[in-house]
């Protein structure tokens, strides 16, 4: 009847050939983001972290300087759902 609370499970700092995998993933999804907007999202010397969501969930959050930047709901790396921090839709980013 009640479900528990849902608790990270791991917490890792991504390495930087997965920090360059992450941003072919991204433009991939975004083609119309450019590399200076996409360095801003994921710049080269900041700390990228994802978090494991626990539970039955395969959520993985990807976090820059512990905020969240991306969610990715089934952890495949297929679909990156941007967070409130970064917003698609701002006059900042020209996003489809």
């Amino acid at each position: 009847m009640w479900k528990k609370p849902w608790k990270p499970q791991k917490q890792n700092l991504i390495k930087t050939s997965d920090k360059r995998r992450l941003k072919e993933k991204i433009t991939e999804q975004f083609p119309k983001i450019s590399k200076e907007q996409l360095d801003l999202i994921i710049p080269q010397k900041g700390q990228i972290t994802t978090i494991k969501v626990g539970g039955e969930s395969r959520t993985v959050v990807y976090c820059l300087e512990k905020d969240p930047v991306f969610f990715d709901i089934d952890g495949r790396e297929k679909q990156f759902i941007p967070t409130g921090i970064f917003d698609p839709q701002s006059e900042h980013y020209d996003f489809p």
